[in-house]
């Protein structure tokens, strides 16, 4: 079958699909990038660790030059000139519209431990869920050891959690913690063991969850909304 007929039976099977469907063609893989053609539109080079609006996040490149995709939450290793159409049936998972606000930005109101707090979802960011000290403290997240009992101070105790990252601002240091949720609740969709860093930034005021807490879920955005549901 040649390259037109391949296209033209991607989009049969994709009106066959219904709206859910995305139709992804390598085009080539070169300097790091793979340049892809979603859903016919114009082709566009996404590396590594991207995510586009389409639901399409490339995971990595393979040593026979490959591209490693996941597609609205279903995972392809394909070669250049490689049709994939991922159609997940995602008819009556929870979803939930997130609208960008007056300064362009996609905010939501999450639940950790049943607790609210607001979040920035930034798909530019490569982080997961990343929460400031004092929302951690407020909704009681355990992310660092207790002190230790009177009297104890000088005995060794053994972490529960793994070791902080000491960071710098302006000359002066505060740490990054890092723990795991046990549920995080995003519209209906809950999600269990989620990722956390803590981050006692002085300068960070809010919550952000960026593509490694987005690609817990399918996640695509178009003009000011975006949409992120529950995986099959």
């Amino acid at each position: 079958m040649n390259r037109k007929m391949l296209v033209a039976a991607a989009f049969a099977a994709l009106g066959c699909a219904g709206v859910s469907a995305t139709t992804v063609e390598v085009l080539a893989i070169a300097k790091g990038g793979v340049t892809l053609k979603i859903d016919g539109r114009t082709p566009k080079t996404v590396y590594p660790g991207e995510l586009t609006p389409e639901g399409v996040y490339v995971q990595g490149l393979t040593r026979t030059g490959e591209a490693m995709l996941r597609i609205r939450g279903t995972e392809e290793v394909m070669p250049p000139g490689r049709i994939v159409v991922a159609a997940p049936n995602l008819a009556g998972l929870p979803a939930l519209n997130i609208p960008k606000d007056l300064d362009g930005r996609f905010i939501a109101q999450f639940l950790l431990l049943n607790q609210p707090f607001q979040v920035e979802v930034d798909p530019k960011s490569p982080a997961g869920l990343l929460l400031p000290a004092a929302d951690a403290d407020r909704v009681q997240l355990p992310y660092k050891d207790a002190p230790p009992p009177k009297g104890e101070e000088n005995k060794k105790r053994k972490s529960e959690y793994p070791r902080p990252n000491k960071r710098f601002l302006k000359g002066k240091p505060f740490y990054d913690h890092y723990t795991t949720a046990k549920s995080v609740k995003v519209g209906g969709i809950e999600l269990f063991g989620v990722k956390t860093t803590v981050s006692e930034h002085p300068e960070l005021k809010r919550a952000v969850a960026g593509r490694a807490f987005l690609n817990l879920m399918d996640t695509t955005w178009e003009g000011s909304t975006m949409t992120v549901r529950r995986l099959p």
